[in-house]
């Protein structure tokens, strides 16, 4: 072989071998937590601690609950033939009143306030689960707990080291048997109980005071876009946003979709590449995993796996793309994502660079003051990180953004010097540096007996006095 060729190949391996370890430092800092396989995978990030399943962390928590709930909330009774035929009984919320129309999927009474049913369907009314927002939101808030969570901390420990999820009366807020009860009160806070299903505004403006409640309306947010395109949802899993689907049923009637039912769903993984693909954690179906009842235990899920295609068949709807095999039995002609609710952490941006006002020119041995103010994005207090280029260096107290911070310092020898200064804010970013450039010029005492006889006679030659403060002659 020839020598030049082995000689690039070495280079080339050594490159490789360089350059492999900076990229895996690049990829733990990036802010993705989406982990990928050799599939093109790329899945919720899973946790050992309460989220466990690999590949994807995401739960897979059911909208059914019983005996948890006997005829809950998530049992809303609807029309079978078109006429509501069931009155409420006790505190069950009466929708749509006995005897008037309703369309097949539509809720005639809901459970009310304690989010138990009392009431029997009459004739062919009949008992539906719809409880799927309450539960997409369950399975985001779980994963989300136990991303910020102790990691190493075990289901049954008894220690809640975050206040998304909390514990509701069974002892534990990642036991299974606190799943029930953490969807039960998030179907309250979206008024599932009273309406037996639950508004997209419903669901963004409960996770909003579901957030403000636990303190943490500065550390999460949450969005809602109608009509996502795929690009969107793809980007947001993989930047591991927690994304609800509302999926829309849809039927062609003579050329004309109308949708029938809607049901949500919580993404656990997308593909990248060829075939285009999506997991949900669906709170209905278990197509990968029929066999495992208890998915109120995180490490227990089945990711349901569909394709998408970009393709909108009906001439009355503007949806860039569609969901392929849903729903798996097949009762509707097409399935659109109406909208997707985003809950993400808050990007914390860090301090802009300070101002440094001061003098930028002085005398050795003689205190200075300067000036520091920074601006927080976030609103932040803010410290300031100091090196006066002489040897010293300080940190000074946090304070509110945008405000003045004045400390002193003294430089012992003449020279030049440059003030280097940054902010850093209260979750530890540091922003961008300034400088100031001081001239400590040389204190010039210069002992000549005519310079002595003039400044111990000041009232004598003033000309030759103010020539020689100028020339900064004096003794």
């Amino acid at each position: 072989m020839n020598k030049k060729i082995v000689g690039i190949l070495v280079c080339t391996l050594l490159i490789a071998a360089a350059v492999l370890p900076v990229v895996g430092m690049i990829n733990e800092e990036c802010e993705s937590k989406a982990v990928s396989n050799e599939e093109e995978w790329f899945w919720k990030e899973p946790f050992p601690n309460y989220a466990p399943h690999i590949p994807g962390g995401m739960p897979d928590f059911n909208q059914s609950q019983p005996p948890v709930w006997w005829g809950s909330v998530c049992e809303p009774i609807i029309g079978g033939n078109g006429i509501a035929d069931t009155p409420a009984i006790g505190d069950d919320i009466q929708v749509v009143a006995v005897g008037n129309p309703v369309n097949p999927g539509d809720v005639i009474v809901a459970p009310g306030p304690d989010c138990y049913l009392d009431t029997w369907e009459q004739p062919d009314d009949e008992y539906m689960w719809a409880f799927c927002g309450p539960v997409s939101v369950a399975n985001c808030f779980w994963w989300f707990d136990s991303q910020f969570a102790d990691p190493d901390g075990t289901p049954g420990d008894g220690e809640d080291q975050f206040p998304l999820v909390e514990d509701y009366g069974v002892g534990d807020d990642h036991a299974a048997d606190n799943v029930p009860l953490l969807i039960e009160n998030l179907a309250i806070a979206m008024e599932t109980n009273i309406n037996g299903n639950t508004p997209v505004n419903n669901m963004e403006n409960a996770i909003n005071d579901w957030l403000v409640d636990t303190g943490l309306d500065d550390t999460f947010e949450v969005n809602v876009f109608e009509a996502p395109t795929w690009g969107f949802i793809k980007d947001e899993v993989m930047r591991s946003q927690n994304v609800i689907l509302q999926l829309g049923q849809y039927d062609d009637v003579d050329g004309t979709c109308i949708q029938r039912v809607t049901h949500y769903v919580t993404c656990a993984g997308v593909t990248e590449g060829i075939p285009i693909q999506i997991a949900f954690s669906d709170p209905f179906f278990d197509i990968e995993d029929p066999s495992s009842s208890n998915h109120n235990d995180a490490q227990f899920v089945s990711h349901d796996i569909y394709g998408v295609r970009f393709q909108c068949p009906c001439s009355n709807l503007d949806f860039e793309w569609r969901v392929t095999g849903y729903p798996p039995n097949e009762d509707f002609d097409w399935t659109f994502v109406e909208f997707a609710v985003v809950i993400c952490p808050i990007e914390n941006e860090p301090p802009e660079a300070p101002s440094i006002d001061g003098p930028t020119s002085g005398e050795v041995g003689t205190p200075h003051t300067y000036v520091f103010n920074a601006v927080d994005p976030d609103g932040d207090n803010v410290r300031y990180i100091i090196d006066w280029d002489d040897g010293d260096a300080e940190t000074t107290a946090f304070n509110p953004s945008g405000t003045d911070v004045q400390v002193q310092h003294t430089w012992s020898e003449e020279g030049t010097y440059i003030i280097t200064a940054s902010a850093e804010d209260t979750e530890g970013l540091v922003g961008p540096e300034a400088t100031l450039t001081v001239d400590m010029p040389r204190n010039k005492i210069i002992n000549i007996p005519f310079l002595n006889f003039l400044q111990s006679h000041p009232n004598l030659f003033p000309i030759f006095q103010r020539l020689i403060m100028r020339l900064g002659l004096q003794n």
